[in-house]
């Protein structure tokens, strides 16, 4: 992380967080399935 401010690292992890999320989220297999349990887990 070196050379990386905070805000930085968090918006990058953010970005990757939201492009896993939202491929996860709107995968067939996950809508079949429920969100319920992936969002306590």
């Amino acid at each position: 992380m070196d050379g990386l401010r905070p805000d930085q690292t968090h918006t990058a992890t953010n970005l990757l967080a939201q492009s896993w999320w939202y491929r996860f989220y709107f995968s067939p297999p996950a809508l079949s399935a429920g969100l319920h349990g992936v969002v306590r887990a």
